[in-house]
This record gives C-alpha cells, sequence and structure tokens, in this order.
C-alpha cells in the first residue's frame, strides 16, 4: 500500500496528475471498500447491492483482515446458529463475490480457509 502512495505523490509532483486526481486516487485506495447499510459494497469504484449473507461474509473476511478462516468458523460467524449450513455453501459465496469483485483479495490457502489478505 505504501508504494502506491508513493506513486501517486511522485506523478504529482512531476505534475502529470492534477490535485483533484491525488486526492481521487489516494482516497480510493486508502479505503478500497465501503460496505452500506442497504447491504451494498463498493470496491474500487463499483457498487453492488449483495445478497444478505454474502455482504455479511465479505465484510467479516474485511474487518479481520490478513487472517485465514476455515469453512465452518465462518459459518459460526456468519450465520444464524440455527441455520444447518453445507461447507460448500461458503465455497459457492467466495465464487460469486470473486465473479462480482474479480480483484478482490480474498485468498484461498489450502487446507487452512478462506481470508481477506492486503
Amino acid at each position: 500500500m505504501e508504494q502506491v502512495y508513493s506513486l501517486i505523490n511522485s506523478l504529482h509532483n512531476r505534475g502529470i496528475i492534477s490535485d483533484d486526481v491525488k486526492t481521487s486516487l489516494l482516497e480510493e485506495y486508502s479505503h478500497p471498500i465501503v460496505f452500506y447499510d442497504n447491504l451494498s459494497v463498493s470496491y474500487k469504484g463499483k457498487t453492488v447491492a449483495l445478497p444478505n449473507k454474502m455482504f455479511a461474509l465479505l465484510k467479516f473476511m474485511y474487518e479481520n483482515r490478513n487472517r485465514y478462516f476455515s469453512q465452518d468458523r465462518l459459518i459460526q460467524n456468519v450465520w444464524e446458529k440455527d441455520i444447518i449450513v453445507d461447507q460448500r455453501t461458503v465455497d459457492v459465496h467466495i465464487c460469486k463475490l470473486k465473479t462480482i469483485f474479480p480483484d478482490i483479495p480474498v485468498k484461498n490457502k489450502k487446507r487452512v480457509g478462506y481470508g481477506w489478505m492486503d
């Protein structure tokens, strides 16, 4: 992330980008994702309304960045206790999120789980 800031500042200092563009880029990269109360998510300029559980799953992983969570742990933290959810459901939700936001940094570590990795 630090490299992005120095690149933006360097471009600005050389007169390649204006003050407005610099401010816009710094805002975009300082908060790459925004969660709205109406279950909408904005990531790198693309805003999409997500289903409830997909929104909750993405938000949970983002709020706990740089940690991997097993499918069971994700189910415990996102779904209600009285709902029976198969582990494959998590895989499907992650796959759909990656289809909507192809460059989202949600990674899968084999035999460990999923996580938002900056």
